[in-house]
């Protein structure tokens, strides 16, 4: 069984990571391509890997730096909880692979613990791409004992083992709760929703536990038990790290190996039947032959969009957390009050209402439906280009279920902080209409790079949604678009005024040009 386990893994990572491909692709533009996305995977990760460092230089300067392996432990189990918890439950139980998997001689035991195993391989990197520099920082600036590094750096192979096995049971229950449901998908939407809710809720509590220890040093020893208690794990990590204590380190490591190991054994054993159930569908017996509808074209494309778009839950959850940020964000604002949150953050009221909007511009910019709109036909694509419609009737319709998913958001989020910030002539103008012209930006400038780069030769909804290059190019152009514009405000507070209007304008221009450029590119042309 270990060989099986050993092949099945290897072949999922490299499939994960595009390796295969990038080997066996003929097209050496495809490769070129491929190249680029790894060039910028790993910027964004020395990216992530200079933030923490700095984040834990602060704490160093100001005397916290033995809280540092705690807060590293909580961010990064936090951070493999909520995403490893929204593509679980399609990771451990994908149908299509099951299928051609269940017809080899294979045990169920071994395809669940390779998919686990792939799964804590790719968190176990980002679990170290925190601690790496977390532990360069605080040994250079702490000079703690030899024991600190290794066991600081072995965290990274412990700490991912609970959040992640976690996070698949609880992936797993959605799809459970959600097997015998008539509107399957919605059900898997609706709930995916509310666990993702709690989880931001809970990294909300998170982060002013982390802002109360650096503001009130000296009540440290009592937040200290705060933060132990909400993750106990967490704290027998830093507690075994600061005293160089391996009896302690050894009991977290039995912890998180016996119940990783638990939850296989139990999973594997009931791997078939648990499968089978999960994606049984349920025979209707009341289909009945309705009227047809006659529609326009485009509102018939609009149509197919919609249904197109709700049929994948993963589509959608990873399309729509931006939007769901950026409500949360404004309810905290709205309900907690915004001069708290000023305070809190240790900003000016002019700061904020100066730097609202980015933020809620950023969060629509995370990823919009359009980046991978094209990639979702997958190879079926040729329905669409064999329909007797322009191409931007079809490019319109994936247009509008963006606009259709946004706007209302915008609408809310806007009604929450006009009534929380109260700003006044422009500011309120820059407050209303800056998020909307980024909104309209992004969502042809993901239609745009994913005409570019589609990926139409899928077998899970997974990979154009989490791995193809159209969602990353679209989210890392969307964020510089804004970091920009950021570091201006930031820089020349006193032109914000004119650096809005011109952001705006300079939005509505981009949109305006990409659009025509989606439209000259006829449908025989994409993939």
């Amino acid at each position: 069984m270990l060989r099986q386990i050993e092949l099945l893994t290897k072949l999922q990572l490299i499939n994960l990571f595009g390796l295969n491909e990038a080997r066996h692709a003929p097209d050496r533009r495809r490769r070129r391509g491929l190249a680029a996305m790894a060039a910028l995977f790993v910027l964004l990760a020395l990216m992530f890997c200079a933030y923490v460092g700095l984040a834990c230089y602060g704490l160093a300067r100001i005397g916290l730096g033995k809280f540092a392996p705690l807060l590293l432990a909580l961010v990064v189990s936090l951070v493999i909880l909520v995403f490893t918890t929204l593509r679980a439950g399609g990771v451990l139980f994908d149908l299509s692979s099951y299928e051609r998997l269940s017809s080899m001689p294979l045990r169920p035991t071994a395809i669940v613990v390779s998919r686990f195993l792939t799964m804590y391989i790719f968190d176990a990197a980002l679990a170290l791409g925190a601690l790496l520099p977390g532990t360069v920082v605080c040994g250079a600036m702490l000079h703690p004992s030899a024991s600190y590094y290794p066991m600081m750096l072995l965290g990274a192979l412990v700490l991912p083992l609970i959040p992640m096995t976690v996070a698949m049971l609880l992936g797993a229950a959605v799809y459970a709760l959600s097997a015998r449901m008539r509107h399957k998908n919605l059900a898997v939407i609706v709930l995916s929703m509310a666990l993702l809710l709690a989880l931001m809720g809970g990294s909300f509590l998170l982060k002013g536990s982390e802002m109360d220890v650096l503001r009130f040093a000296g009540l440290l020893s009592g937040l200290f038990d705060r933060l132990a208690a909400i993750y106990p794990p967490a704290a027998w990590f830093a507690r075994s790290v600061n005293a160089g204590n391996p009896g302690l380190y050894a009991l977290l490591v039995a912890a998180s190996a016996a119940f990783f190991a638990l939850a296989a054994w139990l999973i594997g054993r009931n791997f078939s039947s648990v499968c089978s159930l999960l994606n049984a569908r349920a025979a209707r017996g009341d289909f009945h032959m309705a009227a047809q509808r006659r529609r326009s074209p485009g509102a018939a494309l609009f149509s197919r969009e919609m249904r197109r778009y709700f049929a994948s839950p993963t589509y959608v959850m990873n399309t729509l957390t931006g939007a769901l940020m950026a409500l949360v964000l404004s309810a905290a604002v709205w309900i907690l009050g915004a001069r708290n949150l000023a305070a809190e953050m240790l900003l000016s009221m002019e700061q904020v209402r100066r730097f609202v909007p980015l933020v809620l511009a950023m969060m629509f910019l995370i990823s919009p439906s359009t980046c991978c709109s094209i990639s979702m036909e997958g190879r079926q694509f040729w329905l669409v280009r064999s329909l007797p419609v322009p191409q931007e009737k079809v490019y319109g319709a994936k247009l509008g279920v963006n606009l259709a998913l946004t706007l209302p958001c915008w609408l809310l989020c806007e009604g929450m902080l006009l009534a929380a910030l109260r700003p006044r002539g422009l500011e309120a103008a820059a407050m209303v209409l800056l998020p909307l012209g980024y909104i309209l930006y992004g969502g042809v400038l993901g239609l745009w790079i994913n005409i570019r780069a589609p990926m139409l030769n899928w077998e899970s909804d997974r990979q154009p949604v989490k791995q193809s290059r159209a969602v990353l190019y679209s989210m890392l152009a969307g964020f510089g678009s804004v970091l920009i514009p950021g570091a201006a405000l930031w820089l020349l507070p006193g032109l914000a005024e004119a650096i809005c209007t011109l952001v705006f304008a300079l939005c509505v221009g981009a949109a305006l040009l990409f659009w025509r450029l989606c439209r000259q590119v006829p449908l025989r042309e994409i993939g």
